[in-house]
């Protein structure tokens, strides 16, 4: 059975987006290299496929490049919005993404779904420091508005430019020279009233020196406020949710679970729930009351029902986090000789959030004794006579304050280099960098269980008055009682005594230091061997502070553990493309592209990784390209040395049948070794005569990664460890009544991550003549695919493979299109995004759950430019977006979680109509 619960998109909608993303373009003309639509002059070019500059060359790595009007025309408010606009990407960390957000806000790029750190990110072909343990880079940092290109390589590339292109590599060009002033500001929201968002760029530029200096500084502002719960649209108020049915069997025919609509936690309520002993099933209301409960479906042994009057957690998650930001970028350069420019660069950014993050909770694991001072007498009468001295109680305690994100993420850059000419077309660049980013974060307030356990054991002192037991036998220990029965029942004094603040500041150093050199070495018949080649040095220092309470473990989620760091790494390189035919019956030109690197690295030792590509121009109108690499990834400063803190999930445990949220330490492996990628890529790039100004391009790609660094899901340790493995076993904890307390999950090298598919690319125009005689303008189509065969985990034991998954995969197919007319000053165009549908779980059986297949969603956006006195030196540009322009919602797909996402967030558009105005000038 399929459903489209989310009422997303619609056959023929799908049909027309993969249709148009098929036929229709690419992101830009100057896709897969087309280096000379790109730039006037290709020799003076180095794109981000290879290092090699040599005219007319065009390398065998598929490159999708993004010029600064393709950029603009898709209104986005900083370069990590791209991740939306390029198939090839996943959303990873964002401020949108309630399932994988990042705590300051930011965005980085994942290519493939491979994780952010297998995408190697560069400004002006140069690393960037981080700004996280994850040694990934907030893409904020980059002011949009004097972004001359984005290369995206969609094969592997560390042999050309090291370590984590894995997956490939997003290279941000800046323009180096501005002449005036240019500015531009924007205003948008959305049709829901919400997620408004202001943006005011402005970039300068002269020359000085007699012309021999040149001088830019740009900066970006931004603010956005946010969106704060799901709750905000409509196909979340549902109270979407997957519970377990207690009644299932393997042969009664029922399904094991349930995916449904009006879903609620049912082991907590917001005043607190008995759920054991006599009371069971007892909530509480406003002043303590003792109320009956109504459990809905599934009352009895599950966490989870349907109806009934527990909460959905769901509904508080955030769906957009309000965030602000500024970049101040600046670069001035001076040619000390006619072929020698000194050049220095400098950057400042920071971002801010402040938000909710989640409630308080326990659930169902509160123990009330019989004595409590605050228990109703009424209840205590009944336990009593029951002879139960004490019974578990759940509590959702939004009345302690939600648990509230304040984090600031402050970055510093600045580069010093030289780059010159020698010799007829040899070129060097030579730089140092220094980078730091400093981040705090604090989150209050977190609920500290043992306190928490003081504090809830409170009884009748000799006076009379009530008291923490604790407190009667060691007077000194600043205990206060709390009352947990009803709705706002706690008081302030003792929230503060449960509660507390968890503070962390993170600073992140890098060194960075390049040599390069590259020219053409000699000539052959077929034309000059052109190289590349040099050395890299950097140094990475992480170091870490937390607050005493993170460090001994005492609050219930969090405890993030103070880091100290250091990574070094040594690079050598080379690149050769070698002719090796020219101008023969069925070749036109064959070359042969060759790299190697050498990377030393001071925590995993030495690994090399290498290219072979060739470039086979079979005519004017045909070009085949094909590559093989080994592609490289160390384990960075997280991996290694960083405590990822306490996370619950729910866990089924095969031993006793029960299911609960069990608390999971993510912990640190200093014996990781580095991933080792081999990736292939082979395709076709055609351009017709027969239809002139169409091209179109197909590739095949396979990256198959050997001991991969991952975290193994808790849920598999525990499996695992009932299945017989017994060193998994050492990492579970259990009570004397033989429940999971605690799983530590550690990072490991596992055995394989394979990802393989299909990416197509194409462009077409026309002068509108040409259908309408006597009628000026153009019109262009442009898109791109990707079509998912395998994304498959191999850990030696399972493999699994989620390409068509849609819960925790990704789907078969994702698709862009983008129709533009053109007539003189005006633009006007529409951009489709289709993100396909799926299953949610292939290792599911026909009754594992009732709803298994799920439609994809399809999203149109309108948006126009118009440019007054285009021919003036001071023109002023109007541009406006309607994204998301028929309101689509995503997919329902909710996970099994009790405070759980009710969608991918990091595949579907979940913001819904969205509306964008604003004005360029240029002066």
């Amino acid at each position: 059975m399929k459903r489209d619960l989310g009422a997303a998109s619609r056959g023929r909608l799908i049909a027309a987006a993969s249709g148009l993303a098929l036929l229709a373009g690419g992101w830009s003309a100057a896709m897969a290299q087309e280096a000379g639509a790109a730039a006037g002059d290709v020799g003076e070019l180095v794109v981000t496929a290879s290092r090699v500059r040599q005219l007319g060359f065009q390398a065998p790595t598929p490159t999708t490049i993004l010029g600064a009007e393709d950029i603009r025309k898709t209104g986005i408010t900083n370069i990590g919005q791209l991740s939306t606009q390029i198939p090839q990407f996943i959303a990873s960390e964002s401020p949108s993404n309630s399932a994988v957000r990042s705590g300051g806000g930011g965005s980085v790029f994942n290519l493939r779904g491979l994780t952010a750190p297998r995408t190697l990110f560069l400004v002006n072909s140069r690393r960037h420091v981080p700004n996280n343990p994850n040694g990934t880079t907030d893409n904020n940092v980059v002011p949009s508005s004097i972004v001359e290109r984005v290369d995206v390589v969609t094969g592997g590339a560390s042999a050309a430019w090291g370590s984590d292109a894995v997956a490939g590599v997003v290279n941000v060009i800046l323009r180096k020279e501005i002449d005036g002033l240019e500015a531009s500001m924007q205003y948008g929201g959305t049709s829901h009233g919400d997620n408004q968002e202001f943006k005011g760029s402005a970039a300068w530029g002269a020359r000085f020196g007699g012309g021999r200096g040149r001088f830019m500084i740009a900066g970006e502002y931004a603010d956005n406020n946010g969106i704060p719960n799901v709750s905000d649209r409509d196909w979340a108020r549902a109270n979407w949710g997957v519970v377990a049915n207690p009644n299932y069997t393997a042969t009664n025919g029922q399904f094991q679970r349930i995916l449904s609509a009006n879903t609620h936690v049912n082991n907590a309520t917001y005043g607190g729930l008995i759920t054991s002993g006599v009371l069971a099933g007892t909530q509480f209301g406003n002043g303590g009351v003792p109320l009956s409960y109504n459990a809905g479906l599934f009352p009895a042994g599950s966490s989870g029902s349907i109806g009934g009057e527990g909460p959905n957690l769901n509904l508080g998650l955030n769906l957009m986090v309000p965030i602000e930001r500024y970049t101040v970028y600046t670069r001035t350069s001076y040619d000390i000789t006619d072929n020698v420019t000194l050049f220095v660069e400098g950057t400042i950014a920071q971002s801010k959030t402040d938000y909710e993050l989640i409630d308080n909770f326990n659930f169902g694991n509160i123990t009330i004794n019989a004595d409590n001072a605050f228990l109703p007498a009424s209840l205590r009468a009944a336990m009593v006579a029951a002879g139960q001295t004490s019974f578990q109680m759940g509590r959702v305690n939004a009345d302690f304050g939600g648990i509230h994100d304040y984090n600031q993420n402050a970055t510093r850059r600045g580069v010093i280099g030289l780059e010159g000419k020698f010799g007829k077309d040899w070129t060097w660049n030579t730089y140092y960098q220094f980078g730091d980013n400093r981040e705090v974060t604090n989150e209050t307030p977190i609920v500290k269980p043992a306190n928490l356990n003081l504090a809830v054991d409170a009884v009748f002192a000799p006076n009379g008055q009530v008291a923490c037991r604790s407190t009667l036998t060691n007077p000194g220990n600043g205990c206060v009682p709390i009352n947990l029965f009803g709705v706002g029942s706690p008081s302030a004094q003792s929230v503060r005594y449960v509660t507390g603040l968890g503070h962390r500041l993170t600073v992140y150093q890098q060194h960075a230091a390049s040599f390069s050199v590259a020219g053409p070495l000699f000539s052959t018949w077929a034309g000059p061997i052109a190289v590349a080649a040099g050395a890299d040095y950097r140094r990475d220092t992480l170091r870490r502070r937390v607050d005493a309470d993170s460090q001994a473990n005492n609050f219930l989620i969090g405890n993030p553990k103070n880091i100290d760091g250091r990574i070094s790494v040594k690079e050598v390189f080379g690149e050769a493309v070698i002719p090796l035919a020219k101008d023969m019956p069925l070749i036109k030109s064959l070359e042969l592209d060759l790299a190697d690197r050498f990377v030393d690295y001071s925590t995993t030792g030495s690994v090399n990784s290498w290219k072979v590509g060739l470039n086979y121009q079979v005519t004017d109108e045909l070009r085949l390209r094909a590559t093989r690499s080994r592609d490289i990834r160390a384990p960075n400063a997280n991996e290694l040395f960083a405590f990822g803190g306490t996370q619950f999930a729910a866990i089924r445990d095969p031993v006793t049948g029960r299911t609960s949220q069990v608390p999971i330490i993510n912990a640190p492996n200093p014996s990781l070794g580095a991933e080792k990628a081999d990736t292939t890529t082979f395709g076709v790039v055609y351009e017709p005569k027969w239809l002139p100004r169409f091209r179109i391009s197909v590739d095949h790609y396979k990256i198959d990664i050997r001991g991969a660094i991952v975290t193994i899901p808790a849920q598999d340790f525990v499996d695992r460890c009932a299945a017989g493995n017994q060193a998994l076993c050492q990492v579970i904890q259990r009570n004397a009544a033989g429940d999971i307390t605690q799983i530590q999950a550690g990072r490991v090298n596992l055995s394989q991550l394979l990802n393989s598919g299909v990416d197509f690319e194409a462009a077409y125009s026309l002068p509108i003549a040409s259908l309408f005689k006597g009628q000026s303008g153009e019109l262009s189509f442009r898109g791109l695919a990707t079509y998912l065969h395998e994304n498959i985990t191999n850990d030696g034991r399972t493999k699994i493979d989620r390409a068509g998954v849609v819960l925790d995969g990704q789907p078969h197919w994702r698709a862009n299109g983008m129709v533009t007319y053109s007539a003189g000053p005006l633009d006007v165009y529409a951009n489709i995004r289709y993100v396909g549908g799926g299953v949610y779980n292939k290792t599911y059986t026909a009754q594992s759950l009732n709803i298994q297949d799920f439609f994809g969603q399809t999203t149109v956006a309108l948006g126009f430019q118009y440019t007054l006195k285009p021919q003036s030196s001071r023109p002023i540009q109007i541009y406006g977006l309607v994204s998301n322009v028929f309101d689509q919602a995503p997919p329902i797909i909710p996970d099994q979680q009790q405070q759980a996402t009710m969608t991918n967030f990091a595949l579907y558009d979940t913001i819904g109509r969205s509306f964008m105005l604003g004005a360029r000038i240029k002066y």
